[in-house]
């Protein structure tokens, strides 16, 4: 269970500096529909994760 945790959070750590690049790339060019939908995929990602994360938790 540790171990799933850890690969847990370093995913989310991982999805969370994607969705700041994300997020960044939306500031420069706030006309990009395109980083907007990279956006919204890598959130759909990281809620997917986290509810997965808490889902284990409340299991245990």
């Amino acid at each position: 269970m540790i171990e799933e945790v850890n690969v847990s959070n370093a995913k989310i750590e991982a999805l969370s500096e994607r969705l700041a690049e994300c997020f960044g790339a939306c500031a420069a060019a706030p006309d990009d529909r395109a980083a907007g939908a990279t956006a919204d995929q890598v959130l759909a990602e990281l809620e997917q994760l986290l509810r997965r994360s808490y889902d284990a938790g409340a299991s245990s």
